[in-house]
C-alpha cells in the first residue's frame, strides 16, 4: 500500500515580518517630527534660492541681451545718419546710450553723443529742453544730468591715462554748468518768475552731481592732473587746472538765501565740498593751489564754511558722548581734531579778518571761536610729539656718551664689568622715563602742517 506526503517533515521558525515592537516616548516623537519639519523646511528654502538664482540669471542673460541688441541699433542708427542728424535721433541716440552704455566698452559712444549735444546745431535746443522745458516734460533735464555725471566719472577713470582727451567731456561740463552763460542766454526771452524757474532746474542740476559724488571725481582729477608746485600760488599752473578749479567752485556761487530756492542746497554743497577736499589727506594741489585759490576768491561763503563745520561738530558731540555706542560717527574724528580742517581754517582765511567784519552777530562769532578752539586741539598733540622726540633724542644722546666713555676703559675684567653696569643701568633709565607711544598721534604730513598752522597763528597774533 503506497501513500503520498505533501507536506514538510519539519517546521521551520517563524519570521515576524513587522519589525521589532518599538514603544516611541513623546520626546522622541516631538524631536523626529521637528526634524523632519527642519528637513522640509530646508529643501522648500533651497528649491527658493534656486528659483531666485535661476531667475537672476535669466534676468541677467535677457538683459545683456537687450542691451547689446540696442548697443547694435546704436551703432547702426549712428554710421547711417552720420552727417544728417536730427533732434529725433539725437533724442533716440541719448535714450539707447543711457540704457545700456558701460563705462569699459561704451565711452567712445559717450563722447560721440557729447559731441553731438555741444554741435551748434543742437545746443542751443538742448539748453533750452534742459532748464525751460514743459513742468510736464523733465526727460531731458534727467538725460542731461545722467551725461554729465557719465562724463565726470569717464574722466575720473581715464584720470591717468594719457592718450585720452578729456575735451568734449570737459567742455561738456563747463557748458551746462555756467549759470552765467546759461542767465545772459535766457535773459532776452524769458520773464523774471521764468528765470527763477530756470535757477532751480539748474539748482537741481548741480544737486544731482554733487549727491553723485561730485566733489570726490573732481578730488581725483585735481590730484592726477594738476602739475607739480613749488610754493602756494593762486595762479593756474595749467589750461585744464583752471577748468577744474571752475568746475569746483560753480556751486559755492549759488550759496546763500537770495540766490538758491532750496534750503538745503547750501548744507548739501559745503558739506561734500569739506568732506572730500578739505577732510581727506592734504595732497600738494590741494595745499599750493586750491586753498590759496578759494582764500582769494571774494565769493567764497567763509560765513557758511563756519557755520557747516560748526554744526557737524556739534553733532558729532552729541554722538560721542551719547549713552548709546551704536550712535557714535565713524568719521566724528575727523570733523571734531583733524589737522587739515585746521590748516584749511587758517588759510581760507589768511589775513584773520572774519572776526573784524562788523556784520557778525554773537551766535557768528561763538560758532568762529568754537571751531577754532576744537580744530586747535591737535596743537596739543603737535606738543607731546615735539617733547617726546627731544627726550628720547636726550636719552640716546647720554647713552652714546656713555658708550664713549666705556670704549676707554681697559680690557680688565672688573672694569668691563663696571662698565657693563653702568650700561645697564642707563638702558634702564631711559626705558623708565621714556614711553614710545607718547608721540604715535601724527604722520610726518600732519606734523608739518601743524607746524605751518602754528607759524601763520604767529604771524598774525591771532588770539
Amino acid at each position: 500500500m503506497s501513500s503520498f506526503f505533501e507536506g514538510q517533515y519539519r517546521r521551520t521558525p517563524e519570521q515576524n515580518l513587522s519589525g521589532v515592537n518599538y514603544t516611541e516616548s513623546r520626546e522622541q516623537f516631538l524631536h523626529r517630527a521637528h526634524l523632519e519639519r527642519q528637513k522640509r523646511e530646508d529643501n522648500r528654502r533651497r528649491f527658493l534660492c534656486s528659483i531666485k538664482i535661476q531667475s537672476f540669471v535669466r534676468s541677467y542673460l535677457v538683459r545683456k541681451r537687450i542691451k547689446q541688441k540696442e548697443r547694435e541699433e546704436f551703432a547702426q542708427i549712428l554710421s547711417a545718419n552720420k552727417n544728417s542728424v536730427t533732434l529725433d535721433t539725437l533724442n533716440i541716440l541719448t535714450r539707447k546710450l543711457l540704457f545700456f552704455y558701460h563705462p569699459e566698452t561704451d565711452h567712445n559712444y559717450l563722447i560721440s553723443v557729447s559731441k553731438l549735444l555741444l554741435d551748434k546745431q543742437f545746443k542751443a535746443t538742448i539748453v533750452e529742453l534742459t532748464f525751460y522745458g514743459p513742468p510736464t516734460n523733465t526727460v531731458w533735464s534727467l538725460r542731461t544730468r545722467k551725461l554729465l555725471l557719465l562724463n565726470l566719472m569717464l574722466m575720473r577713470d581715464k584720470a591717468g591715462v594719457k592718450e585720452f582727451n578729456n575735451t568734449v567731456s570737459l567742455r561738456l561740463l563747463e557748458v551746462f554748468t555756467k549759470f552765467d552763460e546759461i542767465e545772459r542766454y535766457f535773459s532776452q526771452q524769458c520773464h523774471k518768475q521764468d528765470m527763477q524757474m530756470i535757477r532751480c532746474q539748474f539748482i537741481n542740476l548741480l544737486k544731482y552731481l554733487i549727491q553723485n559724488r561730485f566733489y570726490a571725481h573732481l578730488r581725483v582729477l585735481l590730484d592726477a592732473k594738476v602739475p607739480p608746485l613749488l610754493e602756494p600760488t593762486t595762479t593756474p599752473p595749467t589750461p585744464l587746472s583752471q577748468c577744474l578749479f571752475d568746475l569746483l567752485v560753480t556751486p559755492l556761487g549759488l550759496i546763500g538765501p537770495s540766490q538758491t530756492c532750496d534750503p538745503h542746497y547750501s548744507v548739501l554743497v559745503m558739506e561734500e565740498l569739506i568732506r572730500h577736499i578739505v577732510l581727506e589727506p592734504m595732497t600738494e594741489p590741494i595745499k599750493l593751489y586750491i586753498l590759496p585759490s578759494l582764500s582769494h576768491l571774494n565769493s567764497f561763503p567763509y560765513q557758511t564754511f563756519i557755520q557747516t563745520i560748526h554744526s557737524n561738530m556739534k553733532k558729532n558731540i552729541r554722538y560721542t558722548t551719547g549713552s548709546s555706542p551704536s550712535d557714535t560717527s565713524p568719521s566724528s574724528n575727523n570733523w571734531l581734531s583733524n589737522v587739515n580742517l585746521l590748516y584749511a581754517l587758517l588759510s581760507l582765511d589768511n589775513s584773520q579778518t572774519y572776526l573784524t567784519n562788523q556784520s557778525l552777530d554773537l551766535n557768528q562769532v561763538s560758532a568762529h571761536l568754537f571751531v577754532l578752539g576744537y580744530a586747535s586741539s591737535q596743537l596739543v598733540y603737535l606738543y607731546f610729539f615735539l617733547l617726546s622726540v627731544s627726550a628720547h633724542l636726550f636719552v640716546l644722546g647720554h647713552a652714546s656718551s656713555q658708550l664713549v666713555r666705556l670704549s676707554r676703559l681697559s680690557e680688565d675684567e672688573e672694569e668691563e664689568g663696571r662698565g657693563g653696569e653702568e650700561e645697564q643701568g642707563v638702558g634702564g633709565g631711559g626705558g623708565e622715563d621714556w614711553d614710545m607711544e607718547k608721540g604715535g598721534h601724527l604722520t610726518r604730513n600732519e606734523e608739518q602742517l601743524l607746524l605751518e598752522c602754528c607759524t601763520t597763528l604767529n604771524e598774525n597774533r591771532f588770539v
